[in-house]
């Protein structure tokens, strides 16, 4: 009878092993999967990361390209403003035509006009 009983013993941890084994098996599928998903996350953030860089990087090569614009463009209306008073003291101190003062200057004919019209429009 003990012997019976030892052998129900033994085929009750049996089972009981293999019910653990195949909770283990399972909680390993289970782990092996959240970390797919988990890998699979990180890589699409990662992905994210990089686009939003690298449309960082665009942004800021398109700031620079604009504030090179604004910087070249503000030297052109310097020069033209420096121009501009140069004809206005050639008409004033040598009693030249705004015509006259600018050919003085050597500015080329394709802007006479630019400069003729700015004249008009500064004149009080």
């Amino acid at each position: 009878m003990f012997k019976l009983f030892a052998e129900d013993i033994e085929k009750a941890r049996e089972e009981e092993r293999k019910k653990a084994e195949i909770e283990i098996e399972k909680a390993k599928k289970e782990a092996e999967e959240k970390a797919k998903i988990e890998i699979e996350n990180v890589k699409k953030e990662a992905k994210e990361a990089e686009k939003a860089r690298k449309q960082a990087e665009k942004q800021a090569k398109q700031a620079e390209k604009q504030a090179k614009q604004a910087k070249q463009q503000g030297k052109l209306e310097g020069m033209a403003e420096a121009i501009i008073n140069n004809i206005k003291s050639l008409m004033q101190n040598l009693n030249m035509t705004a015509e006259n003062a600018i050919k003085a200057l050597n500015i080329p004919p394709e802007k006479h006009e630019f400069y003729l019209a700015q004249l008009q429009s500064n004149t009080p």
